[in-house]
């Protein structure tokens, strides 16, 4: 058997695009080749999280507040009423989908219609691209150059909606816990992203995140406003979150797939 971290990824490398030189091998091994989504372990749990002020679940959101108002203490940043936070916690790499943020952010910060909690580092020109966001609008967009396991899940936890416009993405992480912690997913629709973030249908008040489909600046644009349209409802945005909290990422889960591919070997 050939297994990757998601089924969408699993289809993906089957193509020139994105089979890396091994697209010819993969698809002459396609019926052994399955997708298994990456999980996420226990420690990424609002309501046991020890980095947080204030723990809370999907029946206590009202106590997510605290964790929003660390994350502007911990950045610097005021603490405009009723204003989300977008968060960011990556490797800052072209294949992140960075670039993006360059033309869409700078008109929503200068608006006072949006905040910024970055953290990662990588490639210098978005590194300074996070940087000069913080010093043009520092009380608005804040970023940290390094890895910071706490602030890592300060931003989860803090931010309202987390962004992960990844131009390619073999599974991706962050965007389950995103979820687990009640923090909208905007996403591209590639990889993982697209398996585990379920578009969100306000009417049946169904779905988890918001994806777009081209990878450019409107793409990207259109599901940021569309999140940002949710957000101002907030009974809707409520539902949303419970949503994707509802959602079972847990490795335990995986576990049992990978079990099954392993009898699936045995008997052959």
């Amino acid at each position: 058997m050939v297994t990757t971290v998601s089924p969408t990824y699993a289809n993906e490398i089957l193509t020139p695009e994105r089979g890396e030189g091994l697209d010819d091998v993969l698809r002459d091994r396609r019926a052994d080749l399955v997708g298994v989504l990456n999980g996420i372990g226990t420690e990424w749990d609002p309501s046991q999280d020890p980095h947080l002020p204030v723990r809370y679940g999907a029946s206590t959101l009202d106590l997510k507040a605290a964790s929003t108002a660390a994350l502007r203490d911990r950045l610097g940043l005021a603490h405009p009423d009723d204003v989300p936070v977008l968060g960011v916690v990556s490797r800052l790499a072209k294949q992140k989908g960075f670039e993006l943020l360059r033309h869409t952010l700078p008109a929503l910060l200068d608006a006072g219609a949006v905040q910024l909690a970055a953290m990662g580092t990588g490639d210098p020109k978005l590194e300074a691209m996070f940087g000069t966001f913080a010093e043009r609008y520092p009380a608005d967009a804040g970023y940290h150059r390094g890895f910071d396991n706490r602030l890592a899940h300060l931003i989860q936890a803090g931010s309202d909606i987390f962004l992960m416009p990844s131009e390619w993405e073999p599974c991706g992480l962050n965007q389950m816990y995103s979820q687990r912690y009640g923090t909208i997913p905007v996403v591209h629709r590639t990889g993982g992203l697209a398996d585990t973030v379920k578009p969100w249908n306000p009417g049946a008040g169904e779905g988890t995140g918001f994806l777009f489909e081209r990878h450019n600046d409107e793409g990207f644009s259109s599901a940021l406003s569309d999140a940002l349209e949710a957000f101002d409802n907030q009974e809707a945005w409520r539902q949303l979150q419970r949503n994707g909290m509802a959602e079972d990422f847990s490795w335990e889960r995986r576990a049992g797939e990978y079990q099954d591919i392993y009898r699936r070997v045995l008997r052959t």
